[in-house]
């Protein structure tokens, strides 16, 4: 296809902003590719600025990525479980601290339990939430607090 023809075979495929910026254009320019193009980009306030931050932005990334997964020597199976954990666990954030209610809830249902059954006194059961506390029922340590 001649370059000619580009913009003549672009302007079906605008919408929003660049259908815009094209119909406000000129009508000999608007027969341009290159003025077309500029013009959309206008629109878009895109210019060499915006690539310029864009690629800054790009090579940030990368250093982050490069010092939290470490890829070398890791599959990319292993990477892709590392990702995904991480967004299970950003996006389970509440559901977290409901465990953390909910363990705290046991924990005081069982202090409260053994001092009627075992006549314990009530400073067994001055544990803080968040602290490691013991459970009366297992035995277990709760320390996901």
């Amino acid at each position: 296809m001649a370059k000619e023809d580009w913009a003549i075979r672009l302007i079906p495929l605008l919408t929003g902003k660049a259908r815009s910026a094209y119909v406000a254009m000129d009508v000999v320019d608007a027969r341009e590719y290159e003025h077309v193009k500029e013009a959309i980009l206008a629109k878009y306030s895109i210019n060499q600025e915006t690539y310029r931050q864009q690629l800054r932005a790009l090579e940030v990334l990368e250093d982050v990525y490069q010092k939290w997964v470490r890829p070398a020597g890791k599959t990319k199976q292993k990477i892709g479980e590392m990702i995904v954990l991480e967004q299970f666990l950003i996006l389970n954030t509440d559901e977290a601290d409901n465990i953390c209610f909910y363990v705290d809830t046991i924990h005081r249902i069982g202090c409260v339990l053994n001092v009627y059954l075992q006549g314990e006194s009530l400073e067994s059961c001055a544990g803080q939430p968040g602290t490691q506390r013991k459970g009366y029922s297992s035995g277990r340590i709760f320390d996901i607090c």
